[in-house]
């Protein structure tokens, strides 16, 4: 039998044809650049048809609606659009929400609904041509799932009226949640990007160099095709990072719906708790699946097995927030509010008692949270105490130790409270909070070069690595700073 090498000079990326042998060994499958086929958009509804109807671990969404909706008519009607209010409706109906980008600016998408436009919505039709291009899409993606309402914020939520907003972000959660499919425009950085209009393949080009005919070591015949991977990218073994993964709005939009259609710049992905699938691309990239609750799947499949294995598991506490703190946040305000709805739904998973973000019972551990090393940023104006992760707009680490590190703990809690901003928003903005602790002190002195800190005790102990919450809005400090008390809050089992 003749033995072929093949050295490939350059770059190049590779993939397979589904339905050949090989494919089940080749993870990259051509890209579709066609995701407003009809095509595409019957295999959303087959994916969600699938969900719906056979997995048993992905949550049902219960008999809710949103205060309003978009009525988006029906798929072979011509597009119609109007602003219901659900009261109205003579039954519950099935109904999709969009999660987006609204953009660095933070000003309105045309035609989002203010008092002035309110009174009028209930007896006249959206111009359709007229809305953003993001916007536009997700209608058109509605009608094609055959889901007849669509819930946007924009358009659902009157802007101007802060007592609208606060009654419906107390709803978020419940919005997410019972929606029949969360439509995620995850390419575009603003509302006019849209979604369905995808970029030309940015990782790997179209032509193919050439194909390898062969078999595995199992002797199973297929081909591999070659492409030329475009300068200044490369070939993902990962989901790409898009707009929507630096939002922080769009991480609980993320997390609390049932299934997630996202439409990205390389490929459509469905993503629920029992299963991932893509239209193309890289298909064993995963994506943490919406829902605060973690399946094992089967190792050999993973995320695209349909049987889950061991017993779930809640996600841990400080993997939530980390990750959140990652993204950026258009009003700091609302950097407690962006987060509530995680906050909300994992209180009835772990009852506990919320601290302006930190639990009561994991008061120790959570206290040491620090702000990521070289990304510390000067601390804006109060929504929370300062002893809160969420009063500083840095990403953070919860703790540098695993709680099996921690050897002892002098902390003893006296008293703590948070005053909720408003009350209907009971883990959003604070307007007052603060911890009465007892613990032992130390005595320390702080030498300061630029950046960097050396923290040294009366009795000559050095911490080389000292960290603080934010920085001086010149960023620097020079010299030695006497008379530091330290709060001892624990200490770590030595090496």
């Amino acid at each position: 039998m003749e033995t072929r090498i093949y050295e490939v000079f350059g770059v190049a990326g590779h993939y397979a044809k589904d339905g050949s042998d090989i494919s089940t060994w080749i993870s990259s499958r051509p890209q579709n650049v066609r995701p407003d086929s009809s095509a595409t958009f019957r295999l959303a509804r087959k994916w969600m048809e699938t969900c719906s109807n056979t997995h048993s671990v992905c949550s049902r969404p219960e008999k809710f609606m949103p205060t309003r909706v978009l009525d988006v008519g029906v798929q072979h009607m011509p597009i119609s659009v109007r602003l219901v209010t659900c009261s109205d409706l003579q039954e519950t109906y099935s109904y999709a929400a969009l999660s987006y980008v609204w953009g660095s600016g933070g000003r309105l998408p045309r035609q989002a609904t203010t008092w002035a436009t309110f009174r009028e919505r209930p007896k006249m039709k959206l111009d359709f041509s007229n809305l953003p291009a993001t916007l536009r899409d997700a209608i058109i993606v509605t009608r094609c799932l055959k889901i007849r309402y669509l819930w946007v914020d924009a358009l659902c939520i009157i802007q101007d009226s802060p007592e609208d907003k606060t009654y419906e972000l107390a709803k978020m959660p419940e919005i997410y949640k019972n929606a029949q499919m969360t439509i995620t425009a995850a390419l575009g950085p603003t509302f006019e990007a849209g979604s369905l209009t995808r970029p030309k393949p940015s990782h790997v080009d179209s032509t193919t160099l050439f194909k390898i005919h062969g078999r595995n070591l199992f002797g199973r015949h297929g081909t591999v095709h070659l492409s030329p991977i475009r300068l200044g990218n490369t070939f993902r073994s990962s989901v790409p990072v898009e707009p929507t993964s630096m939002r922080a709005w769009t991480m609980q939009e993320h997390m609390l719906s049932c299934r997630v259609l996202i439409y990205g710049s390389q490929q459509l992905r469905f993503v629920c708790r029992s299963m991932q699938r893509t239209d193309g691309g890289n298909i064993a990239a995963s994506l943490e699946a919406p829902g605060l609750i973690r399946l094992k799947h089967d190792k050999k499949n993973g995320p695209n097995s349909d049987k889950p294995l061991k017993a779930p598991s809640l996600l841990p506490w400080d993997k939530l927030v980390k990750e959140y703190t990652k993204r950026n946040l258009t009003n700091p305000e609302d950097k407690l509010v962006a987060f509530a709805g995680i906050t909300s739904e994992y209180n009835k998973l772990a009852p506990d008692t919320y601290l302006a973000g930190i639990r009561r019972s994991q008061l120790v551990h959570e206290l040491m949270w620090r702000c990521v090393a070289g990304d510390r940023k000067p601390r804006p104006e109060y929504r929370a105490p300062s002893w809160s992760w969420a009063s500083v707009d840095s990403p953070v680490i919860c703790s540098s130790f695993h709680r099996g590190d921690i050897n002892s703990t002098t902390l003893r809690l006296i008293s703590a409270f948070c005053e909720p901003k408003i009350p209907s928003l009971p883990y959003g903005e604070v307007s007052a909070g603060a911890l009465t602790c007892e613990a032992y002190t130390q005595r320390a002195s702080i030498t300061a070069s630029g950046r960097h800190f050396l923290l040294r005790s009366d009795s000559s102990k050095v911490w080389p690595v000292a960290t603080f919450d934010t920085i001086l809005e010149d960023g620097a400090l020079e010299g030695t700073f006497q008379n530091v008390v330290c709060f001892v809050v624990s200490s770590t089992k030595p090496n």
